[in-house]
């Protein structure tokens, strides 16, 4: 048995490498798979001595590939014509993958290149920001083929990357944000990787200020009330719905101060709005600015429905039937917290109107009533009397509960005042 395999195996070798005896030359052709991949196909033509040629496919002839065996300067998978390369994944490599293929019939012996693709740069999708406002890295990855891809972290490893931007940017998580309380116009967007010298990505980058501001003052909502529990014996009766909480009141007096302001030549509105608890100061844009102000109360919670009653049990009685269980009561809603108080005092400096403010003042709205639930069926017996049967059939649902109180409203006034008491007002709130 032994001998045999031992005949099989060596007429086999000689069956491959005496079909090559009659070639002269051979071709190799290769083929990258498109996109982001590193698979390739391999095909090569054979030249006999008369001039005659043959071509093999990948994953066919077996007996032809066998007669090769390749070697390459870098890892790569390869069998039969089928392979694969480990992507390049710190932004340099090699262009190709040299392969050497020998034969018994050395004028058979030759070389080919598998092109490779890696990543030698960075890009951005979107090459501006806003002011104070998350930028996200929706990088874009550049290869050395010049083919564009969007960010794949097989093939890129951005934690590796040295930020080395203007300091007035802080990276976090793949965002950007500006890190300074007033605007600039443009900076310097760096990173590098430790391997290289050069940058993967560099970007001179142009800021816009918004024109537009939300200042929420505003009232929390009340949690909205669980549902009652469903009755879970025979004849039970549902639980009652929870009533919602209340909304909160709104910050009760907001001052909002606004002022005209100018960074890095940019005209700017200084807004400083300022209550017992909360304080913002920021710049927007001078042109058109749109602020809203919002210092309604908190809405109330929704009551939570009523748990449905559980069916009685049913039985051939004539007498001493029980019937379902009834449908819990929904719960009440919540009150609407009250709203706060608004004032606005406006530097007579700036050309604006009450035209650029919205304010809400509104008290919350009450919180809606949760539902009844639905009674339980009752024991219909043995009665086959039509009506007293549809009398026991009746179910007894729980009733819907009331819906909240809306919150009071509060009120906002507009004042245009000179420089200098807009300053001595904005000193008695101690703000620097």
């Amino acid at each position: 048995m032994y001998f045999r395999l031992s005949l099989a195996a060596l007429l086999l070798a000689f069956s491959a490498s005496a079909q090559l005896n009659r070639f002269q030359k051979v071709e190799w052709i290769v083929r990258p798979s498109a996109g982001l991949n590193t698979t390739f196909l391999v095909d090569f033509k054979l030249t006999s001595t008369k001039g005659k040629t043959v071509l093999i496919e990948h994953n066919t002839d077996v007996f032809k590939w066998d007669a090769f065996t390749f070697k390459s300067d870098r890892p790569i998978g390869f069998n039969y014509g089928v392979g694969f390369y480990y992507n390049m994944n710190d932004f340099e490599g090699v262009d190709s993958i040299r392969v050497e293929a020998t034969c018994e019939n050395e004028a058979l012996n030759s070389v080919f290149y598998i092109p490779v693709r890696y990543c030698i740069a960075l890009d951005l999708a979107e090459k501006k920001m806003v002011f104070n406002e998350y930028f996200s890295l929706d990088w874009i990855m550049i290869m050395n083929t010049g083919e564009r891809f969007g960010y794949d972290k097989n093939w890129v490893n951005l934690t590796g990357l040295i930020n080395e931007s203007d300091p007035r940017f802080t990276l976090a998580n793949n965002n950007l944000k500006t890190n300074t309380a007033e605007p600039f116009r443009s900076g310097l967007i760096r990173f590098r990787h430790p391997n290289l010298k050069r940058p993967v990505f560099e970007w001179k980058m142009p800021l816009v200020v918004s024109n537009q501001l939300n200042l929420d003052f505003s009232g929390e909502p009340g949690r909205a009330g669980r549902n009652g529990q469903n009755g879970t014996q025979p004849s039970q009766s549902g639980g009652y719905g929870e009533p919602g909480e209340n909304g909160l009141p709104a910050e009760k007096s907001v001052t909002v101060f606004v002022r005209s302001y100018s960074s890095d030549s940019i005209p700017l509105v200084e807004v400083i709005a300022i209550s017992d608890n909360r304080r913002k100061h920021t710049f927007i844009s001078a042109a058109n600015p749109k602020i809203n102000i919002d210092a309604s109360g908190g809405p109330g919670g929704s009551g939570g429905n009523g748990g449905n009653g559980a069916n009685a049990q049913q039985t051939e009685k004539a007498y001493d039937r029980l019937s379902g269980g009834s449908g819990g009561v929904g719960g009440y809603g919540g009150n609407g917290g009250n709203a706060g108080t608004v004032l606005i005092l406006i530097d007579s400096n700036l050309r604006l109107t009450e035209s650029n403010f919205f304010v809400n003042t509104n008290g919350g709205d009450g919180g809606s009533a949760g539902n009844a639930g639905t009674g339980g069926t009752n024991d219909r017996g043995n009665d086959g009397l039509l009506v007293r049967a549809l009398v026991r059939n009746e179910r007894v649902s729980g009733t819907t509960g009331l819906p909240g109180r809306t919150g009071n409203s509060g009120v906002s006034t507009f004042r245009f005042v000179n420089s200098e008491s807009l300053e001595n007002k904005l000193k008695e709130t101690g703000f620097k």
